[in-house]
């Protein structure tokens, strides 16, 4: 995982504006969201709950089903998606994390800039 120093030598926004860098905040705060636990979890149960409704349709007396493909989601993500977003996902997600804080130093710095 790169550190501190590593991500602020090579995001290079010498040039760019101080909205040039707002929007790259912004960016990657969405980028953040995209890779969290939750959202990875939630985008996994898609592909189960559009199955689930292009089979059975939904209605009262299919709902049991549902709970099926409800429960067997949650083994899927205890048994697979958890320990598969640790291992390839979580070090990501730190570096992003890393990257919004190099990105709020260079804002604050491009901020002090033009108040001078």
């Amino acid at each position: 995982m790169k550190t501190y120093h590593d991500l602020r030598k090579e995001i290079k926004c010498d040039n760019a504006s101080l909205n040039q860098v707002k929007l790259y905040l912004v960016l990657t705060q969405l980028l953040k969201i995209l890779f969290t636990e939750t959202f990875v979890t939630l985008c996994s149960m898609i592909p189960f709950f559009l199955f689930y409704w292009l089979v059975f349709g939904i209605s009262i007396k299919t709902m049991w089903v549902a709970g099926i493909y409800l429960f067997s989601h949650f083994l899927f993500y205890e048994f697979y998606l958890k320990n598969s977003y640790k291992k390839d996902l979580k070090a990501d997600y730190e570096e992003i994390t890393l990257m919004l804080v190099v990105l709020k130093d260079l804002r604050n710095e491009k901020r002090q800039k033009t108040t001078k």
